[in-house]
């Protein structure tokens, strides 16, 4: 009878803490999902500084941007070596202690360390 409630209390707790870290996970994800512009003057060092489309920013030859879409796909607005501006597209998935993967066809990985997201705030360090 003990061993059942302990067997049944370990499992409640493994249950909740699952839950409330697959809570985060879509809360993370709602916030991160949307189009972002870099904002190089609030970059710090080791430190990139990206705003929600809609903030306010300063003018700016060129800014890079990246889009989040909830089924895992990612288009990034680069500057070309011509000096042209150019679509990629990939994929991108959150991995563990807030690491975020971005994936282009083409060219290594990307892993994102996130440390700030907010509706208005995506602050990574590369």
């Amino acid at each position: 009878m003990t061993k059942s409630l302990l067997l049944y209390a370990g499992l409640a707790i493994i249950l909740s803490c699952s839950s409330a870290k697959n809570s985060a996970n879509r809360q993370r994800t709602s916030d991160l999902i949307g189009k972002w512009v870099h904002v190089f003057e609030e970059d710090s060092s080791g430190e990139k500084q990206y705003r929600s489309e809609g903030y306010p920013v300063g003018p700016a030859r060129f800014r890079e941007q990246i889009t989040f879409e909830k089924e895992g796909e990612v288009t990034m607005l680069q500057l070309a070596p011509n000096d042209a501006h150019e679509f990629v597209t990939g994929q991108w998935e959150w991995q563990a202690d807030n690491r975020l993967k971005i994936s282009f066809p083409e060219q290594p990985p990307m892993v994102w360390e996130v440390l700030e997201l907010t509706s208005e705030s995506l602050k990574i360090k590369n």
